[in-house]
């Protein structure tokens, strides 16, 4: 009987921390896309809130496909995220400010798609990606109680922050994100058995 209640203790320790950690990763991996993406998408730099709520959209997506599928989605988003990192990096657009107060965004020679649908497919996929993560977040909660899993979520949701936070404050490189996001996929995700996860992940890197 004891035994039975240390490894069940054990097993909502375990629970807690993949809680923690998978809301780290959700609030970092946000916080990273609206800096990266602002960046390299220069409509996005004017306008951040866009990704913003598309993330969102995502977490609220994928906590509904969580209380309503069995299959995760959580084991994709490493991939959804790298093919999307490598989606910004082809399609680079330019920009030509005249003036103070008017930002003209300029069409001079054709580099990538359309404004409308490279912020459609930004949208879109934003919240795709953190959708897949959301329904891993939404998975451990369902596996707590409601007050146990909302201060684990609190915990880890503040830590991504403050974790993004430093890194910033350090001036740390993009690379540098990618790969702590995509050690922390490797973690949360090593019980699991996908073929080419550790390539995927690799790429976010």
């Amino acid at each position: 009987m004891l035994r039975r209640l240390m490894e069940g203790g054990a097993g909502v320790h375990r629970i807690r921390l993949r809680l923690a950690a998978s809301a780290f990763l959700l609030l970092f991996v946000e916080l990273a896309l609206i800096r990266w993406l602002g960046a390299n998408i220069v409509y996005l730099a004017y306008f951040s809130n866009f990704v913003l709520i598309g993330s969102f959209l995502g977490i609220g997506l994928g906590f509904l496909w969580a209380s309503r599928s069995e299959r995760s989605l959580f084991p994709l988003a490493p991939g959804v995220l790298a093919a999307f990192v490598v989606f910004v990096r082809v399609f680079d657009v330019s920009i030509e400010v005249g003036g103070s107060e008017l930002i003209f965004f300029a069409d001079q020679r054709p580099v990538g798609p359309p404004r409308w649908l490279l912020l459609t497919v930004v949208f879109v996929v934003v919240a795709v990606c953190i959708g897949c993560i959301a329904d891993g977040v939404a998975r451990l909660f369902g596996r707590l109680t409601p007050l146990d899993a909302y201060r684990w979520d609190l915990v880890g949701s503040i830590a991504g922050v403050a974790g993004f936070s430093v890194l910033s404050f350090l001036g740390a490189a993009p690379v540098a994100w990618g790969l702590l996001a995509g050690g922390l996929f490797l973690v949360l995700l090593h019980d699991r058995s996908h073929r080419g996860l550790v390539i995927r992940v690799a790429a976010v890197g």
